[in-house]
């Protein structure tokens, strides 16, 4: 019997981390085209993620009055550590983005391959990340803060497109059962 316990325990260390579960499937590319639907029309075919999923700073009581999102994600969000953007620390535990929750050939870049370019302003007319990675768009989404039913999400994002170009807001989606897709319900924009 122990043999058979340890063998399970092995195997079970030994396994890779399961796949997230449908609560948060679909969720990024349901805010990337409400996000670019504003500014674009269009997802761009080519942009670079921020490959960290950090905490979703939590709104303010204005940005919550405008997103009109349920009170158990305020809540939600209520109970997450007080943690400020981050300007030279990161949150502990951080965690990369899943590849298979973002559009085929979005490209990542970690927290220390992006700092770097944007620790100093660029000279007018320069964009340092289309100049490395050669796109125009940075985008940072936050991990997603679901509810417990799993019909209700918000996502923190913030994008960066050149000189004097980008936002930051939140997005909240809905969904009516676990099976069907997330929609957005509302962005709001918070820097722009």
């Amino acid at each position: 019997m122990k043999a058979v316990l340890l063998f399970c325990l092995l195997m079970t260390a030994a396994m890779p981390p399961q796949a997230a579960t449908d609560d948060t499937r679909g969720i990024y590319d349901a805010v990337l085209a409400a996000v670019f639907k504003h500014v674009r029309e269009e997802v761009p075919t080519s942009f670079i993620v921020a490959d960290y999923k950090r905490p979703v700073v939590p709104p303010t009581e204005w940005a919550w009055q405008r997103l009109g999102a349920p009170a158990e994600l305020k809540a939600k969000a209520a109970q997450l550590p007080a943690w400020r953007v981050p300007t030279k620390e990161e949150p502990p535990n951080i965690q990369p983005h899943r590849r298979e929750d973002f559009p085929a050939g979005t490209q990542f870049a970690s927290i220390d391959e992006l700092r770097p370019l944007m620790s100093v302003a660029p000279p007018r007319g320069t964009n340092p990340i289309e100049a490395k990675y050669h796109v125009r768009w940075l985008i940072d989404l936050s991990a997603p803060l679901v509810t417990e039913a799993g019909l209700d999400a918000l996502v923190q994002f913030g994008y960066g497109c050149g000189d004097l170009c980008g936002a930051g807001g939140y997005a909240w989606l809905h969904r009516p059962t676990r099976t069907t897709p997330w929609t957005v319900q509302l962005v709001v924009t918070i820097v722009s």
